[in-house]
This record gives C-alpha cells, sequence and structure tokens, in this order.
C-alpha cells in the first residue's frame, strides 16, 4: 500500500478493529499499535503523520535527478530515433541495390543459356 492511499481513520489490515498510526519503512506497509508491537518490533516504522513527511521530503529531492534523467532519456531517445531512420534508409538502399544485382545476374544467366 503507498502511504499517498491511506486515509485518515484507515483500519488495520491484519486487527480490523484497530487504526493505522504508523508506517513501517522496512515492509513499507502502515500498521496499528499492534503489529508495531508484535510483527514489526523488530522494524524500523514511525508514526504515520511523521512518515507521511519524510516520505514527502525525499521524493520532492528525488526530483531533480529523476527530471535530469528522464530529459537525457529524451535526447538519447531522439539520437537512437535518428539512427534507427538511418538504418531503415540504408536497408532500403540495400535491398534495391541486391534486386538490382540479382535481376543483373538473372539476365546474364539467361543470355548465356539461350546462347
Amino acid at each position: 500500500m503507498l502511504v499517498s492511499t491511506i486515509k485518515r481513520e484507515e483500519h488495520c489490515p491484519s486487527h480490523k478493529k484497530k487504526i493505522v498510526e504508523f508506517f513501517c519503512f522496512s515492509c513499507k506497509l502502515p500498521i496499528c499499535t499492534v503489529c508495531a508491537m508484535t510483527n514489526h518490533k523488530d522494524c524500523v516504522y514511525e508514526e504515520l503523520s511523521i512518515a507521511v513527511s519524510a516520505l514527502k521530503q525525499k521524493f520532492e529531492n528525488l526530483k531533480p535527478s529523476f527530471n535530469r534523467k528522464a530529459y537525457n532519456l529524451k535526447k538519447k531517445t531522439a539520437i537512437l530515433d535518428t539512427g534507427m531512420k538511418q538504418v531503415e534508409g540504408d536497408f532500403g538502399h540495400s535491398m534495391a541495390n541486391v534486386s538490382d544485382i540479382t535481376d543483373k545476374i538473372m539476365s546474364q544467366l539467361r543470355q548465356r543459356e539461350s546462347a
């Protein structure tokens, strides 16, 4: 479950009567107090509001790097597209040359057969 999908007063999937109050960073799950004290006692978890703020800040810190990588990827994609068009053009010319040479060879063979 993503943090952005957690609603206020969401109930714990494991303990239906308990409200989710924490976020387990180790398991990447919202958890209740019972979960925190039992199944997640050795995990790293934080109060939900603090965890949401920390995850939002982490996301904001990653944005510039992501945007830079996305920009570089678009540039490289454009270069690949240009190269692909060149290869397709070269392939078309090569196929035309092969066809011309095949026609010439076939014509010469017919001439030899008829001679």
